[in-house]
């Protein structure tokens, strides 16, 4: 009877789980297709058209492959020179930027008319720049049409629900609010505030003209407009607070630029735990608390403050109890500040540098608005009264925003059904008015519309264009923004002061390039072009398997084989200049080959400098968060443990152990050799390998070394597996491939492994070898250890041991093997050189077996390493990662962007190394590294700066007692079956390994 029971419940739960699932099922493929095709359905029933959309992703992939050709076909950015005249400027700058910058709108609309409908993800777009459908749309009162739905759910962290996104009832309630406090008579009143934060911008100007000397400065001057717009709007919102709000409005500018990185309308996009969702859920928490501990404050101290903050609280007050369907309070306030900092600063600001631009490029008008602003302030500060009386200024202002309006699009959504003209728009479609194709219309404005001609506008908006509803830098009809009044004002204080202070000219640095572009990419840093997901892994492989089918093969001992390993680093700095953008996967990469840039990140020593995250988690199984793939604090404290570890007095006492392991090698070899008749083909890059895990094992692991073996035996197969996959595909670690299957198992047994021999060693042994250290490092200072990771105690220790222990394996075990195996190669393709380092041990060893002492008299066969280094380092491309914004030379780089050096290329780099760049001359090295190459950072086998590798004394003593003891013993000369093929498994290696015929001498 309780069998029958319980095979009920399981029944009943088995339906109800089906039944959910299939519910679910159903609900995806409305949302995902069936409302989409209806959606389109109806507008093509009413001759409306558009490109064919892609399941989920809808016509993003079209939209990239437009902009890529566009970008492809575009003619190289016009260089200014020095001597170019004042009045040249004009000629150079084309307002026509609508056709370069959204070139898959012109395309559109050309192919399907003025309306036409696309899609970003499954967001359906219908794009309308009939100048009649405009006109009903900015005549249109009713609730029915307000904002999307996107910008307060895949925008949300930024914008939320507040008066920019918000609909009906609730949009209705904060208008109501917040208008008010734009009314003309309430900003005249914040004129003397925005001409207090002007001087002080003014003064900075002052101060660096003089300081340059000769009365002019090169000042990039949006920079600081944006400082001066942040400080104006702060005091605007927070009054006495207000440097407070400058620290919240800092973090939602890094917020806008974190989320300017994605896209919208992938449909559970947002909420998978990518790093940057991470990273805007962050910021998202700081900024809600950073403003409800102002306000919160406030009410506390019972403030008296009468700014846009104190009536968004009353607001949210009063609102709280209007209905309890609407959203809370803090919910109010929080998006509300949001809303007021997003549409406040950033718009102002840009066009107040436009604004500037124009005048720089135009300078008749500039004497225009300059004379303008003397005859009516005369030498004082502007008042409101003033301000109104400027004509000319305003002029300039409204042609500045007709032809670079800030925001480009008019976004609205049909909430029901809404008929305009003969057309039914759906309720649910997104309704988006391209502001700059009306704007700049030769129809609507005339022959002259993409000319600067302010004069336009001598007899008002209704006087500049046939349609004045053309005219919509501020939006359209209901929705028109609520600060129009505050924004034209701060415009007006802004550049009458600077007017009437200085002269202005187009510095011969400026290049015309309006875009909706990346912090890099404005500072003239260029790339490919990605694809949605993969990035450019797809190019990637594409130019690699197009110099496969070239049969590039190398020619035998060719050492010029970084094209070949890294044709798309080749191709794209060709292309793109020394420093260019790129992605794999969801991860952004600067790849730098400017050895200036690099010099200056070799003296870098802020911890703000580290190590890619991706590091950590997609090479997470092999590298785990150890010394190699750590950063920050947390790192620092790794080195200060294990640094010690390698100091040269503590390598010293480890050269016995290397001999002993090298003599076992020597042993096995001569066997072969005697069997062989005198000679043994050998494939030293296998035993070496097996020799150099040996020498790990017994320093790391000391007389658990047979352990250590085991463990760095599963490491090295971790290593080949791992080296298959793509780093930066999202959620690509995750999937149960037959790889990652594979990844987890070994993964679980190597830490078990590890764990087994460190209780082992915790129970009975007193040793002092690296797993010592490590795990005397584990117990000190793990609170730090928890903050950095979140982790509990127990876990932090066996993490850090763990993970340490991989790190070890991985910088001491291949790299030391793969570089002997390269040294000995190279003295067997060119014997002269291996005699000279034979005839250099036997005079300082004298037939015994090296020792500490010895080793550094080794000058020659410490050229040869070097210059083995030099022709193949161990790592081809040096990884970091900008944790905060920083700046090296004139680039900023922004915070996540991970930065590659191609070490291989700078190390052949003929301009820095002379014409014999690619061949192997180990003579260059006679007077040390300074004397080899022009710029010495430019040879960095070990990498650079404060994370230099901590192993390189092991590295090089552990090469020396190999390479002394094998060539004493034994001549070495290159297989007929040995064929050239670098390649790149996480370390440079030779593709099929480095047969050599070994003699014993």
């Amino acid at each position: 009877m309780e069998a029958e029971q319980m095979m009920m419940v399981v029944k009943i739960t088995f339906s109800m789980i089906s039944t959910g699932f299939l519910a679910l099922l159903l609900y995806l493929y409305n949302v995902l297709v069936l409302k989409p095709k209806r959606h389109i359905s109806h507008l093509q029933n009413q001759g409306i058209r558009g490109p064919l959309p892609s399941f989920m992703v809808g016509n993003i992939p079209e939209i990239k492959r437009i902009l890529q050709e566009k970008h492809q076909s575009a003619p190289p950015a016009q260089q200014q020179s020095q001597s170019q005249s004042r009045s040249n400027f004009a000629a150079v700058i084309a307002h026509d930027w609508p056709s370069n910058v959204f070139p898959h709108l012109q395309k559109w609309r050309d192919t399907y008319g003025p309306v036409f409908v696309y899609s970003t993800g499954n967001i359906q777009f219908l794009s309308i720049s009939d100048i009649e459908l405009v006109r009903e749309i900015s005549l249109y009162t009713s609730l029915n049409l307000g904002k999307p739905s996107y910008l307060s759910k895949d925008r949300g962290p930024l914008l939320g629900q507040g008066i920019m996104t918000s609909n009906g009832q609730t949009w209705s309630h904060q208008r109501k609010i917040i208008a008010p406090e734009f009314y003309l008579d309430k900003v005249k009143k914040m004129v003397d505030m925005m001409a207090d934060a002007t001087t002080s911008t003014l003064k900075s100007w002052e101060s660096r003209i003089e300081s340059q000397g000769g009365g002019v400065a090169d000042i990039k001057i949006d920079d600081d407009l944006r400082s001066l717009s942040g400080d104006v709007i702060s005091r605007a919102c927070f009054g006495s607070s207000y440097s407070k709000g400058e620290e919240i409005f800092s973090n939602l500018r890094t917020l806008q630029e974190t989320m300017s990185k994605g896209s919208i309308g992938i449909p559970g996009l947002r909420y998978m735990p990518t790093k940057n969702n991470r990273e805007i859920w962050k910021l998202e928490k700081e900024i809600d608390s950073m403003i409800l501990e102002v306000v919160n404050q406030r009410i506390e101290q019972g403030s008296q403050d009468k700014d846009l903050l104190q009536m968004i609280v009353e607001g949210a007050e009063s609102y709280d109890g209007i209905s309890s369907n609407l959203i809370s309070r803090d919910k109010f306030i929080v998006d509300n500040c949001k809303n007021i900092y997003f549409a406040g600063h950033e718009t102002t600001a840009i066009t107040a540098s436009w604004c500037m631009m124009l005048l720089a490029a135009y300078p008749e008008w500039q004497d225009r608005v300059r004379a303008e602003v003397l005859e009516i302030c005369k030498q004082g500060f502007p008042d409101a009264n003033m301000l109104r009386s400027m004509k000319t200024l305003t002029m300039v202002i409204q042609e500045t925003l007709r032809l670079y309006p800030p925001a480009v699009f008019v976004i609205r959504q049909a909430l029901e059904d809404i008929k305009f003209k003969d057309i039914v728009i759906p309720g649910g479609m997104n309704v988006q008015i391209p502001i700059p194709a009306l704007q700049q219309n030769t129809d609507l404005w005339g022959s002259d519309a993409l000319n600067f001609n302010p004069e336009r506008f001598s007899k008002g908006i209704i006087g500049a264009c046939k349609f004045p509803q053309a005219y919509i830098p501020f939006g359209t009809g209901a929705r028109t923004c609520v600060g129009q009044n505050f924004a034209m004002i701060e415009l007006k204080v802004i550049i009458s002061l600077i007017l009437s202070k200085f002269s202005l000219l187009l510095s011969p640095s400026y290049h015309h390039l309006p875009a909706f572009r990346s912090k890099l990419q404005k500072q003239g840093i260029n790339g490919p072009a990605p694809s949605f997901l993969l990035g450019n892994i797809p190019e990637m492989k594409r130019i690699q398997l197009q110099l496969t089918q070239k049969d590039h093969n190398l020619v035998c001992l060719d050492h010029d084989w970084p094209p070949t390993v890294f044709p798309f680093v080749e191709k794209w700095k060709n292309q793109y200049g020394p420093m260019f953008v790129y992605s794999t996967g969801n991860l952004q990469i600067l790849c730098i080959a400017d050895i200036e840039m690099v010099k200056e990140m070799s003296i870098c020593t802020s911890l703000s400098l580290g190590k890619p995250s991706y590091m950590s988690k997609e090479r997470g199984p092999i590298l785990g968060n150890g010394i190699i793939s750590s950063s920050g604090l947390f790192w620092a404290h790794q080195r200060k443990i294990i640094g010690p570890e390698f100091y040269i007095d503590r390598v010293k006492g480890m050269v016995n152990s290397m001999v002993d392991s090298t003599k076992s090698l020597l042993g096995s070899w001569e066997n072969r050799i005697e069997s062989g008749g005198g000679t043994a083909e050998i494939r030293v890059d296998q035993d070496l390998r097996s020799l150099a895990a040996d020498i790990i094992s017994k320093t790391c692991f000391g007389s658990n070394y047979s352990k250590g073996q085991e463990i760095f035996s599963r490491l090295g197969s971790l290593q080949k597996i791992m080296s298959k996959g793509m780093v930066g595909v999202p959620g690509l670690r995750y999937l149960p491939s037959k790889n990652n299957r594979e990844i987890w198992k070994l993964e679980k047994e190597i830490n078990l492994l590890i764990l087994r021999a460190v209780k082992q060693r915790v129970e009975a042994s007193n040793e002092k070898d690296f797993l010592q250290r490590i795990l005397e490092g584990a117990k000190s200072d793990v609170h730090d250890y928890e903050l950095y990771n979140g982790l509990s105690t127990a876990i932090s220790q066996d993490k850090f041991i763990v993970d340490n222990c991989k790190s070890m394996y991985f910088a001491g075990h291949e790299t030391s093997a793969i570089t002997t195996s390269w040294v000995l190669l190279l003295l067997a393709a060119h014997p002269e050189w291996q005699a000279r380092v034979r005839a250099e041990l036997l005079e300082v060893c004298r037939g015994s077996f090296p020792d500490a002492d010895l080793l550094p008299n080794l000058k020659t066969m410490t050229m040869v390493i070097q210059e083995t280094l030099r022709l193949y380092p161990p790592v081809g491309l040096l990884p970091r990662e900008a944790l905060q914004d920083i700046k090296f030379k004139d680039i900023v780089i922004p915070r996540g962007m991970g930065i590659r050096i191609p070490i291989a290329m700078l190390q052949q780099d003929p301009d820095l190394w002379g014409p014999d760049a690619h061949q192997f001359n180990p003579e260059r090295f006679t007077h040390g590294i300074s004397a080899a190459c022009k710029i010495p950072q430019a040879y960095m086998p070990f990498g650079i700066g404060p994370r230099i590798c901590v192993g390189q004394h092991f590295a090089m003593t552990e090469l020396k007692v190999m390479l002394s003891l094998i060539l004493s013993k034994f001549c070495v000369s290159v297989s007929p079956k040995y064929h050239h093929s670098p390649v790149y498994r996480l370390v440079v290696v030779p593709e099929h390994g480095i047969n050599l015929y070994v003699t014993k001498i």
